[in-house]
């Protein structure tokens, strides 16, 4: 397998990152790339254009491509070991990418595109169906306990959809509510703490080890609120708004209609 697939990138592509191709595992890459291309050069605010913003996803793509093939090669395994009858498969995310939904690249937020991952379970003996009811990834713990029979020692958050799989899909009342954090806030990750040049992010690493900044949202199917109790911070810190120059004040609140 190829370390850098172009299976959808166009390879004609001549743009920001042109003569940085980005590996598949992005977006780690793409901040890494952006952040030492502009924010640490001093760079003035950079829009990035369409075929940056495709170079980008294509890029993305193509980690898809080849995560796919990898799984391939897992369940091939598997299955010629005759072990998938006895084999519970789960694949989920830890969370999910902007690519310009809300103005800004990679996972920096709590937007439906980071936080609304995957989940395909393959429990033998369950018939296949499709799930639109809202789960949390709380729940595949306890799902998986009861699927192995295994009962808990312990208290543990989350509660178990096995049976529901069982039978028709889950009950519309069955996680009524999704509790979202945000914390550490990105800009924690964008730097080498023992190695800071930049006091800005030096102030903000210091303050975010006291206080801990963090922002919190609440899902149902229909509808999902955000709090921005770091919304102050961000103005001051964040990354994303230094290297665009966004000045945009950030809402305390922000009310989603899902449906709509």
């Amino acid at each position: 397998k190829e370390e850098k697939p172009f299976h959808f990138t166009n390879k004609d592509y001549r743009g920001l990152f042109q003569n940085d191709t980005l590996r598949w595992q992005l977006p780690s890459e793409f901040k890494r790339v952006y952040r030492d291309k502009l924010w640490r050069k001093g760079a003035p605010p950079v829009s990035l254009s369409p075929d940056d913003v495709q170079f980008v996803i294509d890029r993305y793509d193509d980690g898809i491509y080849l995560t796919d093939q990898f799984l391939g090669e897992v369940f091939k395994t598997i299955e010629n070991k005759d072990l998938l009858k006895n084999t519970i498969v789960i694949i989920t995310a830890e969370h999910g990418e902007e690519f310009g939904e809300h103005g800004y690249m990679a996972h920096y937020d709590i937007f439906d595109p980071e936080i609304h991952t995957p989940l395909i379970i393959n429990i033998p003996g369950i018939p296949k169906r499709r799930v639109k009811e809202q789960v949390a990834t709380v729940d595949i713990l306890p799902t998986v306990f009861e699927a192995l029979g295994i009962s808990a020692n312990t208290e543990i958050d989350g509660k178990s959809f096995l049976t529901y799989l069982k039978k028709n899909g889950l009950p519309e009342n069955f996680r009524p509510y999704a509790f979202i954090e945000r914390t550490p806030l990105m800009e924690t990750l964008m730097v080498d703490s023992s190695n800071i040049k930049d006091e800005l992010l030096g102030d903000f690493l210091m303050n975010d080890g006291i206080n801990h900044f963090r922002d919190v949202g609440i899902r149902t199917d229909k509808w999902k609120l955000i709090y921005r109790e770091s919304r102050q911070i961000q103005e001051k810190y964040s990354w994303w708004r230094r290297l665009s120059g966004d000045k945009t004040p950030i809402p305390e609140f922000e009310l989603y209609n899902l449906s709509d």
